[in-house]
């Protein structure tokens, strides 16, 4: 007996210390969503059945005479829990709102737009679970503590309500299982499809809970009370397992890093409070007890101090200071953190599961090198491959034959652009059932691409930012930049984006172009003379963009797309989204077109200033 003793206090210890971290875990991560906060509580509550047997295996001493207040310091046992037996510590009801709010968390997965049904059902559950804690607390009606260890779960004697409660503690348990399958099914990406798969596996370990707690106590069987807390111990850590590689229950995407760093951080807290614990229990006969709502508050305190430092400095810093903290502390959460590689495989997962792609990679062009950072369901050897085959202004579609023999899976390439410089591809295999992809699924690529590129763009700016603060004792020497005269995208793209700024244009390295010189008569001309003629020039070359055709009325044809985007951009000043909305078309396309456009305009002047040389 003393054996189970030990083994029931410290997988209830155990236990406890990981269901509290966990549910903080998830509310500091995304503290905004209401599923994070139902998930919490479902974990908090769960950690109610790991106190009740901790308490009941170690309870605190009977005091003669308890304070009238005492009672509100226990709020989820019986008011006269203090005065009475060791066993009367197992009846807590903290963990019978665990199924309402579970509930009401695969019911927020199934993303739907709610009805009555949905409202009505949520309702139902938390009533029926309200009632559970009402005649657990009040009555016999559930069950009543008789002579027993608290190490058996027959300790108990049931009462009308007790076969009642667990069937219906099943059924629901059982409707949570079928929501999180229905959302599986209407899953975009296999990455959501695991994240449900692993919920709903531990939605049924749970529900495993009321039919071995019915045998043991209808049929007096004697089983340890420990599996049940194995039983429950199993089901949050496959909660923290779909947090820690799928990001469930959250918003956005968690890095593997800081989910490993925070679970380090936590565990060497509770070491720490442990062997405060024993100290104290073995040299000073402190109860244990005691130390049981201690390890829940250092859990919260420690889980917490992130966030209280943020409503802290609203009270000691002011504004400019705030913002400043703030986005040093958000630097400092980036350094050593490989957030890329594991945000593209999410990415490409939910390409091609959205075009039913059979395979698929990403590939990195930088710095002169080409790497495969993201596969889905293939392997490539690219090593062998020459550089330029994975380079394209546009996408790529081979009918017939592939780009390589290594790659003799691929039909189609995506390039991905930051600004107006290629970092990468991704390269699709055929879809399920077709030989070749159809436009819808090239435009919905496409989009898909755009946002890999925005990503990239970020995080690049993530990474500068970062070096910045590095090199912030380093002062910057100006210098005056001085311009070769060579043609550059970027410096067409600054001069469009500053074309009615004459000042700016004249120091464009558009401006000292051959193609400049040859327009100014007067040799002694300021920089705003070659500006205004940077205007001019401009001005020519995107009007040979405009198709000989005129403009049908009503959405303008693709033709006009190259020309319009730049005009009115740049000349007329509109909005990008009243462009996109003028032209009916996608932010992604209406970012190809302008870089394509631009490309074309870059090319233009450089074949005239060849040609004057």
């Amino acid at each position: 007996m003393e054996t189970l003793t030990i083994i029931t206090s410290l997988t209830n210890y155990i236990a406890l210390a990981m269901t509290i971290w966990l549910a903080w875990y998830i509310l500091t991560r995304s503290i905004r969503q209401p599923i994070s906060w139902l998930t919490s509580f479902t974990l908090w509550s769960i950690s109610g059945i790991f106190i009740n047997s901790l308490l009941a295996i170690n309870p605190p001493p009977i005091p003669l005479n308890a304070p009238w207040w005492a009672k509100w310091l226990f709020p989820f046992w019986a008011s006269n829990v203090i005065p009475q037996s060791p066993d009367e510590w197992i009846s807590g009801w903290l963990v019978i709102p665990s199924i309402g709010f579970w509930h009401h968390v695969t019911m927020l997965i199934r993303g739907e737009k709610w009805k009555f049904w949905h409202y009505a059902q949520v309702s139902v559950v938390y009533l029926t679970a309200l009632i559970g804690i009402l005649a657990m607390r009040n009555t016999s009606l559930m069950y009543s503590v008789w002579s027993g260890s608290p190490l058996i779960l027959n300790s108990l004697r049931p009462g009308i309500l007790y076969s009642a409660f667990l069937l219906q503690l099943s059924i629901i348990l059982l409707m949570s299982f079928l929501n999180l399958r229905y959302g599986m099914k209407k899953a975009l990406s296999h990455m959501a499809r695991n994240q449900l798969r692993t919920l709903s596996w531990a939605t049924l370990t749970a529900g495993l809970t009321a039919p071995i707690s019915l045998i043991a106590v209808r049929m007096e069987i004697t089983l340890p009370r420990v599996l049940i807390s194995i039983i429950l111990a199993a089901t949050v850590f496959m909660i923290g397992y779909s947090v820690g590689k799928y990001s469930a229950l959250i918003e956005g995407r968690i890095l593997r890093r800081d989910f490993v760093y925070s679970a380090s951080a936590m565990a060497i807290v509770a070491v720490l409070y442990s062997v405060v614990i024993w100290i104290s229990i073995v040299i000073f006969n402190v109860p244990p007890a005691a130390y049981i709502f201690i390890l829940v508050f250092a859990f919260a305190t420690h889980s917490i101090v992130d966030i209280a430092r943020h409503y802290l400095d609203l009270l000691f810093y002011k504004k400019e200071d705030r913002f400043l903290r703030q986005r040093i502390r958000g630097i400092s959460d980036q350094v050593g953190h490989r957030g890329l590689v594991e945000t593209l495989e999410i990415a490409l997962d939910l390409a091609c599961t959205s075009v039913r792609a059979t395979c698929g990679f990403v590939v990195l062009l930088e710095q002169g090198k080409k790497e495969v950072v993201a596969n889905f369901q293939c392997s490539n050897n690219i090593s062998k491959i020459p550089r330029e085959v994975f380079c394209s202004e546009d996408y790529h579609q081979f009918i017939s034959e592939t780009v390589h023999p290594k790659l003799a899976n691929v039909v189609l390439l995506i390039p991905i652009f930051v600004q107006d410089e290629q970092i990468g591809a991704i390269l699709f295999g055929p879809p399920v059932n077709s030989p070749q992809y159809g436009d819808v699924d090239i435009d919905r690529l496409m989009e898909i691409g755009e946002q890999i590129a925005l990503m990239i763009e970020q995080m690049r700016l993530r990474t500068s930012l970062v070096e910045q603060v590095s090199n912030a004792v380093k002062l910057p020497r100006l210098e005056s930049k001085q311009s070769n005269g060579t043609l550059t995208t970027s410096d067409i793209e600054e001069a469009l984006r500053n074309l009615h700024d004459y000042a700016s244009l004249g120091s464009n390295g558009l401006a000292y172009s051959k193609l400049i010189d040859f327009r100014i008569e007067n040799q002694n001309c300021t920089h705003l003379d070659r500006g205004k003629k940077v205007y001019e020039l401009l001005s020519e070359t995107v009007g040979k963009l405009r198709p000989e055709t005129e403009a049908q009325p009503g959405i303008p044809s693709r033709e006009w797309y190259p020309y319009l985007i730049l005009y009115y951009a740049y000349f007329e000043g509109k909005l990008n989204r009243d462009i996109m909305s003028e032209l009916y078309i996608s932010e992604g396309t209406f970012n190809r077109t302008r870089r394509s456009a631009i490309r074309a305009i870059t090319r233009e002047l450089e074949e005239l200033e060849t040609n004057l040389s």
